[in-house]
Order: structure tokens, then sequence, then C-alpha cells
């Protein structure tokens, strides 16, 4: 686009007009950065941190060598400097970049992040921060999270530094790959196992000879365990390491074969009810699902566990050195940017200056300024020069003179055409005015119009580091709500747990009682072998271990007439949560309730609901503690989430084949999860009673 020619002035000038009047109006109208997404869904961030076993390489350079790597090999190559403090920007791909170095006399860490805003998935941040401390070993922490609570896959990044430098936790390598244990290795396997300073899960599987290739399993499990990588270790058994294990750490804590069981921290063989902790993926399980689905359970179990995990020891210390030489970054990023010499304003540069032109040139505002002005400042369209029909073809004149006003000054007399020219000239004065005095300038000229263009791309570069100042604010904003929704979660749990533990205190207390006062009856009654011989095993509850083992035993009460029609996967998620396993008990007691209640109706010992049945159980008959027992929901969570609680059910129990169901049991408090049984009552119509539901939490005017 070139200037209209100077003779003809009038019509440049009010060209000119209205390309600065587009500039105005575009600047105090500059978009804000858009405020990320609250991040709700933290188990489904990557959260990897690790010691790294010195071995004479410098760990910030070797770690900084594998994020240049993954950035150029990435679709979107980027190939940015890393050699001091700031930010840099991406603007092509919406991305920026973070880096910070940091030494004093406790060690040097570094500090990179990338943050990526993309259409429909929100804003990806990727961070990596390593420490090598003057005194202990160095350490590395990696996180990926996504402003919507995306699932963040394992990263290649994360696999490159795990194949590079010798990453720990613990007394245990961490590799990308899951270690083979044989009876040579399976004593330091049973250390590192063990090992009470290990902080991450542990994923094993065992085997035995039972007619499957040992290999093709081995390279299964590495194939279930790839979204495990750098959240937890992986071990596979052969079948004499099997025997092996089990038999050095006993029944409660082996490994059955062709199972992968999942070890958290602080294993201690010598206690039974320790074995409650540690679940496992059963054989049928894993010959059921798909390979997807068990990458992503076990993907899930690992990432859940690392944001309930405190991170590695002095994170949290350099972490709040980091910050605050973030800000003061920020902060100088924002009050150093130079006011850019008008003299070298140059068109489509924002930071950078070069050469106004040849000595003794003048600069001057031209319309590709003002275009590229436009463009940063958010504006559409650019408008087009006046068309002066003297400058052009006569094909092109007559089309223009079509186009032309009747009172062209050119197709005037020359007294009319004087007068028109002075009345245009006069509305160009009044324009200039208005111009002159909303852009604060005492005149224009080319050196002041030249100015404003040098701070018009100054306050781009400022506005440019506000949004990324705005950006970290909202990310600390979403972290603190995060931070504030896990607390009040935690204590309405430590709150539920308390009276959980007061209420089945008092029964405890008084089934003590009643079976003192019956064996004292029984002796009485001269019935020494049933008041003080041994209680047969089948007098014992024997409990699921897993919600993917309850769904197996279920079958169990379809004869009593309590029947599960819900949905199989709401179930064995639950497994990620229920570590010791309390709400699986609690909905086995719920199925055994449910059985007694039935058997009460049929022999005519109750003749109510259930709701009446618990308040007023029958001697000898299962009950559920009525803290347990919700028999509706209020009003106002059916009416907003009502369909919510819409379960399947045999067509002979609803011809629709589903049911709403209010009835249900508090299983336990487990944080924001707390699973619920919702039930359905049908005794009068089909003598069952169908669970609907076994899941988390469903939402409620509470949640």
């Amino acid at each position: 686009m070139s200037i209209p020619p100077t003779r003809h002035g009038l019509h440049a000038f009010s060209w000119f007009v209205r390309q600065m009047s587009a500039v105005v109006s575009t600047l105090a109208n500059v978009r804000k950065p858009e405020t990320l997404v609250d991040e709700r869904a933290a188990s489904n961030a990557f959260l990897m941190s690790l010691a790294v076993e010195p071995d004479g390489r410098d760990v910030i350079d070797e770690a900084v060598a594998q994020v240049a790597s993954w950035l150029r090999h990435r679709p979107k190559a980027w190939d940015p400097r890393f050699d001091g403090n700031g930010f840099q920007t991406d603007r092509e791909n919406s991305r920026d970049l973070l880096t910070l170095h940091h030494e004093s006399k406790t060690g040097r860490e570094f500090r990179f992040r990338l943050t990526e805003e993309t259409r429909t998935q929100g804003v990806w941040r990727t961070q990596l921060t390593v420490s090598v401390p003057r005194a202990g070993d160095p350490w590395l922490a990696l996180q990926v999270a996504n402003s919507h609570g995306r699932w963040a896959a394992v990263p290649r990044l994360a696999t490159n530094l795990l194949d590079t430098l010798r990453t720990r936790d613990g007394l245990s390598s961490v590799t990308s790959k899951p270690l083979i244990v044989s009876p040579g290795n399976a004593e330091d396997f049973l250390e590192r196992l063990t090992d009470p300073e290990r902080r991450g899960l542990y994923f094993v599987a065992g085997s035995d000879k039972a007619g499957i290739d040992f290999r093709a399993f081995a390279a299964q499990v590495g194939r279930w365990v790839t979204q495990v990588r750098g959240l937890g270790q992986m071990a596979v058994l052969t079948p004499e390491a099997t025997a092996y294990v089990a038999e050095a750490l006993g029944p409660s804590h082996s490994i059955a074969p062709w199972t992968i069981r999942t070890f958290h921290g602080d294993v201690d063989p010598a206690v039974r009810s320790d074995g409650f902790r540690h679940k496992w993926l059963t054989t049928d399980r894993l010959v059921r699902e798909r390979d997807d689905v068990i990458q992503q359970l076990l993907g899930r179990i690992a990432r859940r566990h690392a944001s309930l995990t405190p991170r590695i020891e002095g994170y949290a210390a350099v972490d709040r050195v980091l910050r605050r030489l973030e800000d003061q970054t920020l902060v100088e990023s924002i009050t150093s940017v130079p006011l850019a010499d008008p003299a070298h304003v140059k068109p489509h540069q924002t930071t950078s200056t070069a050469d106004a032109g040849a000595a003794g040139a003048e600069p001057i505002v031209t319309p590709d300024t003002v275009e590229y002005l436009l463009e940063q400042a958010g504006a559409t369209s650019v408008p087009e020069p006046p068309i002066d029909v003297r400058d052009r073809s006569d094909e092109d004149s007559r089309a223009v003179v079509d186009r032309a006003p009747e009172t062209d000054p050119t197709d005037l007399a020359p007294r009319e055409r004087q007068a028109a020219l002075q009345a245009q000239l006069a509305q160009a004065r009044a324009v200039l005015d208005v111009v002159r005095t909303s852009l604060g300038l005492d005149d224009l000229t080319p050196e002041s119009l030249t100015a404003l263009a040098a701070r018009a791309a100054h306050v781009d570069a400022v506005q440019a580091n506000v949004s990324v100042f705005q950006s970290q604010l909202a990310e600390r904003d979403s972290r603190e709500s995060e931070l504030e929704a896990r607390v009040s979660a935690l204590q309405a749990a430590y709150d539920n747990t308390q009276l959980d533990a007061r209420v089945a205190g008092d029964a405890a207390s008084q089934l003590r009682d009643e079976n003192a006062y019956l064996k004292r009856r029984l002796a009485e009654l001269k019935d020494f072998e049933a008041a003080y011989g041994a209680i047969p095993n089948e007098a014992y509850t024997v409990y699921p271990d897993s919600f993917a083992d309850l769904l197996e035993r279920c079958g169990e009460f379809e004869q009593a007439g309590v029947l599960f029609t819900g949905n199989e996967n709401e179930v064995l998620v639950l497994d990620e949560h229920d570590t010791l396993g309390n709400a699986v008990h609690a909905a086995w007691d719920g199925y055994l309730a449910l059985a007694d209640y039935l058997r009460a109706r049929s022999s005519g010992l109750c003749s109510t609901g259930v709701r009446e049945y618990f308040r007023e159980t029958p001697n000898g008959y299962r009950s559920m503690p009525t803290n347990k027992f919700g028999g509706k929901e209020t009003k106002a969570t059916m009416e907003r989430w009502g369909d919510l609680r819409e379960f399947p059910v045999p067509i002979e129990a609803d011809a629709s084949g589903h049911a709403v169901m209010e009835a249900h049991f508090k299983l336990a408090p487990i944080g924001m999860v707390s699973p619920r049984m919702y039930f359905l009552d049908c005794y009068a119509t089909t003598g069952k009673v169908y669970v609907g539901y076994i899941g988390a939490h469903l939402t409620n005017t509470m949640s």
C-alpha cells in the first residue's frame, strides 16, 4: 500500500484521519486475555517428582538439553533460548515460555514452563523444576496440567528424562520400562518394595507356570503400564520369583499369579491388616477389559496418588524462591519495556528497531504503519485511501466518477470549486482538532505522529507482558480455589469419619456387652461348648477385597432377592479411591442388610418399608447405622438433578426399564468421591430390591 500523492494532500489527509480514528477506537478496546477455568480434576494432571543420582554430569544442563530437544521435535517446532530469566512469546501458535535460573549459597535451581492456549481444550501448562542443592542429591519435578481438567498423558519429555538421567524414588531406580524380577534379584526387589522412603506406587505383576508364555505376559504388562511412567515403579515377577516373594511376604501381601497388585508406601508384611491397603486387578478383570481401559485405570490410580502425595523434599522451599523470582521478572518485564525511538519505528515490528531510512530523511507515519497498529490492536479491516480520478486510466476514471458525489470539486466551476474546497478544508480542520484532542497531541506533524506510532508499539509490548501476568494470576487463583475446595472436602470427610467412628465404637461396645451376657447365660445353662468353644469360620462375614470382587460376588444375593442392575464401570472406578476397603465393606453390609430386610418381610417380622425396618430391626437380623442411610433426597436436589438418579431396572419392576431411586447408603467419607449405593424397594410388586447405582457421590445442593 502506498501513500496517496502529495499533490493531492486533501484526499490523503482525509484518508489519514479515518485511519487514525480507527486506531484510537481499536486501541481503546483491546481484548483482555481469557481467564483460565478452574482446574477441578487434579487427579488427571501428570505430577512427577524424583531424585536424581549424581553421575558427574550437570543435571540442569542435561534437563535443559532434553527440554530443547523436546520442543524442536514437536509438531510445531520451537527453538527458544534458555540462558536467561524471562518470557518468550510465539504469538502465531498462541504459546509463551518462561525460563528462570537461580543460584544461592544453598544451591542452583532452574524452571521452565510452557503455556499453550488452544481453541477447544483450554490452556495446557508444562512445567519442569530442577534443583541441584549444595548438600544432598539433585531432584526434578515435572507437571503437566490442563485448565479444563483434561487427562494429561505421560509426556515424551518425561520418558526422555527417565531414559537420560538416573532417576530414583527412595532406593528404587525409576525407568520407563518394567523391572523383570527373578530369584536372583528378588531380595533386592523386596528391599525396595518395603523401603519406607519410597513415595510413589509400586505396580507388581505375578505369574506362574500354568501354560502362559511369561515373555508375552511381561510385554503385555509393559503396555498396560504405559500411563504409569514417572509416577510409579513397575515390576513383573517370573513364576519362580512370584513363589519366592509370596513366601517372604506372607499371604496378606503376596502377589497372585496373573494379577497386578498396587503397593503403597510403608509396606509392612508383619501386619496382616496392612495388606488391605494394597489393591490388585484380578485375572478376570485383566482378561475382560480392553488394553486402553487397563491403561487408563492404572494411570488414574497413579495420578490420584501423585496428586495427594507431598512433592519431593525441598520442592516447597524451591517453589517459593522461584515464584518470587517469577514475580520479580514479570514486574520488570512490564515496567522496563523501553519506549521505542520514534526515528526507528518500522512497520510490523513491536520490540525490535530498524533504521528509519537514508541519512537525513525525515521519518513519516505511512499507511503500512497504521495498518500494523490496527492489526495489533485487533481491527478487522483497514479503510482504503480515497481514489483520485486524475491518477487513473480513462476506464477506471469512468468507474470512479460513477461513484463520486455530485458535489466533487473537480466537476465545478473555478469559483464554486474554491468554495467547495474551502468547505472541505474547514471540515478537515474540525476533524483534525478532534483527532489531535483525542490523541493528546499539541499538533499533528510527522514527528508527533511517528512518536504516537512508537507509543502504540510500546503499549502493545506492555500489553503482551500484562497478558502473561494476568494468566499467572488466574492460574494461582485456580490453584487457591482448588486447595480451598480440597480443604473443605477433607474437613467434611474428617467430621464424617469422626461420627462414623463414634457410631461404630458405640455399636462395638454394645456387642461386647451382649456377647458377655450371652456367654454367661450359656454357662449358666451348662452349654460350655457354645459359651467358650471356637467360633466356626462360617459364622464370620467374608468381605470382598475390592469393588471388582464385589461385582463378581454380588450374584450371591440374587436368590435372596437383591439384584444389581447398574453400570459396572461406575463401580470399578471406586477401587482407585477406596484404598482401605472401608467403602466396599459398607456396600457389602448394605447388601446383607437388604437381604435380611426381604427375609424379614417374607417371614412376617416386618410389614413396613426399609426405613422402618432399620429403625426397628428384628433380633437376629442385620441393619445399617442410621447415619449411613438416606431414605429420600431433598426436593431441590430432585428438581435440579433428579435425572441423575434414574437407573436401569427390569421391565417387571418398571415397563420403561428405568426408575428413579432416592433411597441410598452412604458408604464412606472419601473426599469429593464419598461413594453412594442407590436402591429401589419393590417388595410390594416383585418381592425384590434393585441396586441401581454404586459409585461416586452424585451432584446435589451441597456439591
